[in-house]
């Protein structure tokens, strides 16, 4: 997806992930795809703040813990939560890394 789209996406998805909360249950599956769907949106992005990649890796954990337990352990849609866990997890550490460098290089200069 371009920066352009996931800008747009963003809004959008938190939009419909409230209305989905209300409409259906949130442990609903449409739910937690959307909610997947809205934490990928944040972590995806080359330049997503720090912020946003937290966010989607809390958002994730969230949605992994309540996957096990309603789903169990072997269930599909639990794996494509895992993956996108770790993947935003991945991005979490690259992007406290690159806030680290910019600290000390600010502190240095």
């Amino acid at each position: 997806m371009t920066l352009h789209k996931l800008e747009e996406a963003r809004p959008f998805l938190r939009k419909l992930v409230g209305r989905a909360r209300r409409a259906l249950e949130p442990e609903d599956i449409t739910t937690f795809r959307l909610r997947r769907a809205y934490a990928e949106a944040l972590y995806s992005d080359g330049a997503s703040p720090v912020r946003d990649v937290r966010e989607a890796v809390t958002t994730l954990e969230e949605l992994d813990k309540a996957a096990r337990r309603i789903y169990g352990e072997d269930n599909p849609f639990r794996e494509h939560i895992r993956r996108s866990l770790e993947e935003a997890r991945k991005k979490l550490a690259d992007v406290d890394r690159g806030a680290a460098v910019e600290a000390a290089a600010e502190k240095w200069c």
